[in-house]
C-alpha cells in the first residue's frame, strides 16, 4: 500500500468541462489548479480518453494519476505503470464489432492506453488524423488474443446511422450481453437540445467499468476518504463520478439532467467554468 502527501483530490473530466471546445487548456485553469496544491488538493484527470491521449494535460496540471476509459484503467504518470485495467470479453467485442460491421460504420478500440482502429483510410478515422492511434493490421479475432479492450466506441459522421445501431443494441444484445453496458455517447444522443456533433458516438464497456468506479479504486490506494473528494464534469458518463465524491460540480454547458445532481453549476468549458469554481476553493 502506497500513500501520496496529500489528503484530497479534485476528478476533473476534460472534454466538454476541462479543455474548451478547441481542446485547449487555458493557463487560468492550470494556476488555478496550481494554487489549490497548497490547501492539500491532487487533480485527476478523470476522462473517457486513453491515457495517452490525456498525459499531456496531466503533465500540464502536475498531475500523478490519471483515470482513463471511463474508469476502465488507471495510470500512474510517476511510475508510468498501468494500475489498473477491467478488460471487455473477446466474444462480446465480436458480436458488437459484426453489429457496427453490418451498418457500415467505424469501431474504434481502447487498449493499451492508445485508440486502436481497423480502417485508418475511413472518412472518420481520417477525420481525426491529429489524435494518436494505431492500426489494427490483422484479423480483429487474432487481435484480441494478445490485446485488452477497455472500451469500445461505435462511430460515424452519419447521426441516423448510429442512432439506429444504438436502438438496436440496446434492444436485442445488451439483454444477453449481460457483462456489458453503454458507458458514454454523444451528447445529442442523450438530449436533443444539443446540436449534432461532427462525429456521433456510442461507447460500450463492462458493466462494472466507470468513473466512479475508477475513483473509488484509486482512492482506496490513497486514503482519500469520499468527504474529500470534488468531482467536476458534464456529460452522462459523469454521473458516477458525481456518486463518489462528497462535492460534485457541473460545468454550464452540461447535461441539464448532470446540473441538477451537482452540489455546484459553475460556467461553460469556453469561459473558464473550471477555473471558477477551483479559485473559490482558495478564497
Amino acid at each position: 500500500m502506497f500513500v501520496m502527501d496529500v489528503d484530497k483530490a479534485v476528478f476533473i473530466d476534460l472534454d466538454g468541462t476541462m479543455l474548451t471546445d478547441k481542446y485547449e487548456l487555458s493557463p487560468r485553469t492550470i494556476e488555478a489548479v496550481n494554487r489549490i496544491k497548497t490547501l492539500g488538493y491532487e487533480t485527476v484527470v478523470c476522462t473517457g480518453r486513453a491515457f495517452n491521449r490525456a498525459k499531456q494535460y496531466s503533465i500540464a496540471l502536475g498531475g500523478k494519476y490519471i483515470i482513463f476509459a471511463n474508469g476502465g484503467g488507471i495510470y500512474d504518470c510517476q511510475t508510468k505503470k498501468v494500475l489498473h485495467e477491467n478488460a471487455m470479453s473477446k466474444s462480446e467485442i465480436l458480436e458488437l464489432y459484426g453489429t457496427a460491421k453490418r451498418n457500415n460504420v467505424d469501431v474504434w478500440y481502447n487498449s493499451g492506453g492508445t485508440r486502436w482502429v481497423m480502417d485508418e483510410n475511413s472518412p472518420t478515422n481520417k477525420g481525426i488524423a491529429n489524435v494518436p492511434q494505431k492500426v489494427i493490421k490483422e484479423p480483429l479475432e487474432t487481435w484480441l488474443d494478445t490485446n485488452k479492450v477497455l472500451k469500445l466506441i461505435i462511430v460515424s459522421p452519419d447521426f441516423e446511422a448510429i442512432q439506429n445501431i444504438k436502438e438496436t443494441i440496446e434492444k436485442t444484445l445488451l439483454p444477453k450481453l449481460l457483462k456489458v453496458k453503454m458507458i458514454e455517447q454523444s451528447k445529442s444522443l442523450s438530449d436533443k437540445s444539443f446540436p449534432k456533433e461532427r462525429f456521433t458516438f456510442y461507447s460500450l464497456a463492462n458493466v462494472d467499468s466507470s468513473k466512479g468506479d475508477g475513483v473509488r479504486r484509486l482512492c482506496k490506494m490513497l486514503r482519500i476518504s469520499k468527504e474529500n473528494r470534488i468531482g467536476i464534469g458534464d456529460d452522462i458518463n459523469d454521473f458516477s463520478l458525481f456518486e463518489e465524491c462528497g462535492y460534485s460540480v457541473a460545468v454550464g454547458n452540461a447535461l441539464p439532467e448532470l446540473k441538477k445532481v451537482a452540489n455546484y453549476v459553475t460556467a461553460d468549458n469556453n469561459s473558464d467554468g473550471v477555473a471558477k469554481f477551483l479559485e473559490t476553493l482558495t478564497k
